[in-house]
């Protein structure tokens, strides 16, 4: 699994593309990464090489679920973004730059 160049498509596997990922997905960020890009990086089958233990999170009893999740995924990060851009700004006051003294000495 893994993004198109220009993250507007996801390759799930040789024989399934999803297209149409809206570039507003990639603004809910869960620390330096969206929240899609964390998904695709922790919903991949991988073996570990030392012991050879394979983790796939695939679901046998629900093979829809990570596409179900990803469906989710997406619509929340593109639904938190619209609630964001529609909240009032706080009014706090604006950081003083770092080259600026915080407190004033004299």
């Amino acid at each position: 699994m893994r993004l198109s160049k220009d993250k507007t498509s996801l390759i799930y596997n040789q024989f399934l593309t999803l297209s149409g990922i809206p570039p507003d997905t990639y603004e809910y960020r869960l620390g330096n990464r969206s929240a899609l890009e964390w998904v695709i990086d922790q919903y991949q089958v991988s073996t570990d090489k030392r012991s050879g233990i394979t983790n796939d999170p695939n679901r046998e009893d629900d093979p829809q679920y990570i596409l179900r999740l990803i469906g989710q995924v997406i619509t929340v990060s593109l639904e938190t973004v619209k609630i964001v851009r529609s909240l009032p700004p706080l009014g706090l006051p604006e950081e003083k730059s770092p080259t600026s003294p915080a407190v004033n000495l004299e």
